[in-house]
């Protein structure tokens, strides 16, 4: 459990201490509000409860006794929460007048000053508008605060935050009387203004006290800033604590426990991700510098206890020998001449034995000289020589002896004899073992003979036997080799025997296994290409294509694999410009910016475009011009005028001269009047007509048929549900007009899409 926050708040009487707490309480109940105080007891939640309630109903604070009262709040704001520990009391205890000096003094003895003194932080509560007289008293009671804390504890002056209270009296804000965070900062700054000019003295005082000063406006009227003096309060807290690690680890740089102890309290404390990630960082560096230091520790028991078990050997060893120096009679013996083999490589300690008893060599020369005639036998002819050598090094003085130099010259020719003898037995009866399990140890043992003994008479034989043994070692790599192919995949199994070929690179088993796996690979490779290409997944199917070809060792299916990737490349295509042809004869725009869409997905992933992309390029420029607007050029090829239509059916027409009006968005161009004998034909280009999708257009018709005696004119509003005006600029337009109707037929190039023919496949050999 993380230790609470203990932070002070000093005022007097009326200054709003027990307002400033029950606000903060009745305010932090609210979710809606940034903040949230809770009650850590039940003495809180009973003390600030009932003058929260209070306050509501009577809109004024209730007085609070002269008594010291505990709470704890559980406060949350953002990344602080933790457990707040306040002391409420009535602020008569601290006040001061020009006769109560000593009173005041005895009074910091007392239990508020006592807890302001283990503060972590104090808040000093000024009421907005103190009278002159009254600021005199603040300033000696602060001074007194100061001085105590100082003279009492030696230590630097805790942060200290100047909240001045009530401050809706104030006349910027008399009528609002109150301030939300939108206008804090413009709050905050008159405070400032007014407290360094009204409480300068103040100010001045604490400013030289301690580096951690601020100032906060707040109104228990409303919860707009409420919580910035705890807020700051917490965050002076937790600062000043990290620093005060960083302060004894700096001091104390080898105390790895208590620093490890203290940053994992802070820890444990802090919500704040800043401070953590800070804290975290210096933890692990601390504990890396522990576990080092812990490591070298053990390195250095650890050098003692060897030492020292190095010592009690020696020792062990110095005592033994002379023991058995002293004991001599036990040469004769086998045992004794053991025990020059045992301790003659401690020829140091022997001569020290030596100058130490005075005692020479003789007694152990004379048993070595007959050490031929106490052990005789061949098989000790090892040990008799071995013996022979451990005694010149223990008793050097002997080295140049004719008798023993050539004893040991003959026990060395004979003792090369039966190491060869030895050797050769022991050679012969591996050869027993003929399976190739114990081929490389057959192998082993020729190659240490023919390196020992290389002028052996049989030496034609034992390397007759290593090449045996030889074949026999890759007879039993290559089964294995087959064990280990047959258990694993196509790919690792090439991959084995290509490592096993490396080693023995003309063994023809091994290559036609490689050849006979490499031909399974191609084969699935082939399979999987035919599987995707019946799935209609044919850009894995081209890419897998692509990979076997591009491989050279792939030679089986290579004929078969590039046919495959050039009806793969068609087919997906075909499938790619299905959608586009489909979509041909479709005018609209939906379906344009969808036609786009595919002919730019056609030309970027299909392998073969060449027939198809100039169809295609020539509708896209199109398509461009369409969208962003252009003009037309619109062409009347013929008009039909029905005899029963209402615009001649009320007169009888002679050689009727008649011309039709194009109307487009305001625009109008008319063809010329001809004498056509009743049906007119017209070849007359009208325009242009600027448009572009998405603009409002309206398209008017108008016939006019007039001869010697009369003219008849009239006007057609076509409309349409169509929002493509080019539409009706290529065909037919039929008018109904009385029993009858004008047939117009228009032409117009621009208005007309490219044609997209239907695929044609490319040839394969491409």
């Amino acid at each position: 459990m993380s230790q609470p926050y203990k932070i002070g708040i000093f005022g007097p009487r009326g200054s709003g201490k027990t307002s400033l707490l029950t606000a903060l309480y009745g305010y932090g109940q609210k979710e809606t509000n940034p903040f949230s105080a809770k009650a850590g007891n039940s003495q809180t939640e009973e003390y600030l409860k009932e003058r929260w309630q209070y306050w509501q109903k009577n809109n004024m604070a209730q007085p609070t006794p002269l008594q010291v009262i505990d709470l704890q709040l559980q406060f949350t704001y953002g990344n602080f929460s933790n457990l707040l520990e306040i002391k409420d009391f009535g602020g008569a205890m601290i006040m001061r007048d020009t006769n109560a000096e000593a009173e005041v003094r005895r009074l910091l003895k007392t239990q508020i000053y006592h807890f302001l003194q283990d503060c972590q932080a104090i808040l000093l509560l000024v009421e907005y508008g103190t009278q002159e007289y009254e600021a005199f008293y603040r300033r000696l009671e602060i001074e007194v605060l100061l001085e105590t804390l100082k003279v009492q504890f030696h230590r630097d002056s805790k942060p200290f935050g100047i909240v001045i209270t009530k401050w809706d009296k104030n006349d910027q804000t008399k009528q609002a009387k109150s301030f939300n965070m939108q206008d804090y900062r413009q709050e905050h700054h008159k405070a400032v203004l007014y407290f360094e000019t009204q409480h300068s003295d103040i100010y001045n005082l604490l400013e030289a006290a301690s580096q951690n000063v601020s100032l906060f406006p707040v109104s228990i009227c409303t919860p707009s800033g409420m919580e910035k003096p705890f807020v700051w309060a917490m965050d002076k807290i937790e600062t000043g604590s990290l620093q005060n690690i960083q302060k004894f680890q700096k001091e104390n740089p080898k105390v790895y426990r208590e620093i490890i102890k203290r940053y994992k309290d802070f820890l444990a404390q802090t919500a704040r991700k800043d401070l953590s990630s800070l804290a975290q960082t210096e933890l692990s560096q601390v504990n890396k510098l522990f576990q080092k230091s812990k490591k070298y520790r053990r390195m250095a028991v650890l050098s003692i206890v060897l030492i020292l078990c190095s010592a009690i050997w020696y020792f062990y060893s110095y005592y033994s020998f002379i023991k058995f120096v002293e004991n001599s009679s036990l040469l004769p013996s086998r045992k004794g001449f053991d025990a020059i083999l045992e301790y003659h490589s401690h020829s140091s300690w022997v001569m020290k034995v030596y100058e130490v008893y005075g005692k020479t060599g003789e007694k152990v020369y004379s048993n070595v000289l007959e050490l031929s005639y106490h052990f005789p036998e061949e098989k000790d002819t090892a040990w008799r020589y071995s013996i022979y050598q451990a005694f010149l090094k223990l008793f050097p003085c002997y080295q140049y002896d004719d008798r023993l130099q050539s004893f040991s010259k003959k026990e060395e020719k004979l003792y090369i004899l039966y190491r060869e003898k030895k050797d050769w037995q022991e050679l012969s009866s591996l050869q027993d073992k003929s399976s190739d399990k114990f081929a490389k140890e057959r192998y082993i043992a020729c190659s240490n003979f023919l390196e020992k003994y290389p002028h052996h008479s049989q030496i034609a034989l034992v390397k007759r036997w290593r090449a045996e043994a030889q074949e026999g070692i890759h007879r039993q790599e290559f089964l294995e080799m087959c064990k280990q192919v047959q258990n694993t995949s196509v790919v690792e199994g090439i991959s084995i025997c290509k490592k096993f070929l490396q080693k023995y690179p003309d063994y023809d088993s091994a290559k036609k296994i490689l050849a006979k796996l490499k031909l399974e690979q191609e084969k699935d490779i082939y399979n999987a290409i035919e599987s995707l290409a019946q799935q209609k997944q044919y850009q894995k199917a081209i890419e897998e294509c692509k990979k076997y070809l591009k491989n050279p060792e792939h030679k089986s299916y290579r004929n078969d694999v590039q046919k495959k990737q050039n009806f793969l490349a068609n087919d997906w295509a075909f499938e790619l410009y299905t959608p586009i042809y489909k979509l041909r004869d479709s005018y609209d725009m939906e379906s344009f910016v969808k036609l786009n869409d595919l002919i730019d997905r056609y030309v970027q992933v299909s392998p073969l475009h060449k027939k198809m992309l100039p169809f295609l390029q020539k509708w896209k420029k199109w398509f461009e011009n369409f969208k962003n607007g252009q003009s037309y050029y619109i062409v009347i090829e013929e008009a039909t005028i029905g005899k029963k239509c209402s615009v001649v059916d009320s007169m009888w027409l002679w050689w009727p001269d008649s011309s039709i009006t194009v109307n487009f968005n305001g625009k109008t161009a008319s063809t010329q009047e001809v004498v056509d004998n009743w049906n007119p034909q017209f070849k007359t280009t009208c325009g242009p007509f600027w448009w572009k999708p998405g603009n409002p257009y309206s398209l008017v018709f108008s016939c006019t048929i007039h001869d010697r005696a009369k003219t008849i004119s009239k006007s057609f509003y076509y409309s349409s549900h169509r929002k493509e005006a080019p539409y009706y600029f290529n065909g037919t337009i039929s008018i109904p007009d009385g029993a009858d109707s004008i047939e117009i037929k228009l032409s117009c190039s621009q208005a007309k899409p490219p044609q997209i023919p239907g695929y044609i496949q490319e040839d394969l050999e491409e």
